[in-house]
């Protein structure tokens, strides 16, 4: 009878193995989704990040630009001038810009 019961040990410690080795293995692909997920999202914050740097960049050179502007002219008329034609120059600017970003 020992031998018996022997086995049944055995045999529901094999059981509780292979339950625990269903639920690891569960456990893995959700995880590996996870992973898939936070990748994806890695992705679109560093693009997002990337846009946000070039904006800055852009903003930094309309301000030095507007400054250089602002230093040149003596003239307010002509001070107008100048800038409504540098503010044009910038739209068509931002305009290519997101043509070559499409």
């Amino acid at each position: 009878m020992l031998l018996s019961e022997d086995n049944i040990s055995i045999a529901d410690r094999l059981q509780r193995i292979k339950r625990q080795l269903v639920l690891l293995m569960e456990r893995d692909q959700e995880l590996e989704k996870q992973i898939e997920t936070l990748k994806e999202e890695n992705r679109k914050l560093k693009n997002l990040a990337e846009v946000q740097k070039n904006t800055i960049k852009d903003v930094e050179e309309k301000n030095k630009i507007s400054k250089l502007a602002g230093v040149i002219v003596t003239d307010e008329a002509e001070g107008k001038v100048l800038k409504n034609k540098i503010n044009e120059y910038l739209r068509d600017i931002d305009k290519c810009i997101k043509l070559l970003n499409e």
